[in-house]
Parts: structure tokens; sequence; C-alpha cells
């Protein structure tokens, strides 16, 4: 399951099919998978659990709103982050260059 650790699973039952694709995983994120035969409602044993690990991306989008307000020989620069969807993993920090 997405994000949370200690998530449900998500199951899905795909009759005949030998293969899936699977949308809407996210940057950063891990996964478990397994797979599990079925024969109807007789259910066959799980696969050993298959471990995915999405590398994170660098952000696609620059930080919002950001303003600059001049103090006594110094600024106070702030921001508001990227929207979440163009995070593309976790945001642990920024840097702030001063060219002068």
């Amino acid at each position: 399951a997405p994000g949370d650790q200690g998530a449900p699973w998500a199951e899905e039952l795909l009759a005949g099919w030998q293969s899936a694709e699977l949308g809407g995983l996210h940057w950063g994120q891990d996964y478990e998978f397994k797979v599990r035969p079925s024969s109807g409602r007789a259910r066959g044993p799980d696969s050993n659990v298959l471990l995915l690990r999405l590398p994170e991306k660098v952000p696609s989008a620059p930080p919002q709103e950001v303003t600059l307000k001049p103090g006594n020989g110094s600024v106070l620069v702030s921001w508001v982050p990227p929207p979440a969807e163009n995070h593309n993993g976790i945001i642990r920090g920024y840097q702030v260059w001063s060219l002068g």
C-alpha cells in the first residue's frame, strides 16, 4: 500500500493474467509486493515478499511566495514549499544564496 508503513495491503484479483501494471506509486517511497495463486474461493500460499524502493528525485517546482524582509544589517528570507505533487520525495532542506 502506498505511503504509511503498516497500511493494509491492497489486493487485486487478476483472472488469467500473469503480469500486472501498477500505477499511482510515489517517488521516495518503499513498497512491498506479493503474489498469491487463486482458484475462485480457494487461495494458495503467498509468494515471497518483494521490496521496491523508488528513489527520490529532485523537486520539480521551486519554492513559492519567496519574500525578503530587510533588518539591521540582516535580511529575513521566507518561502512556501513547492506544491506537494512536485516534491518527488521528502524535502529535507533548502539552500539560500546571497550574491552581493
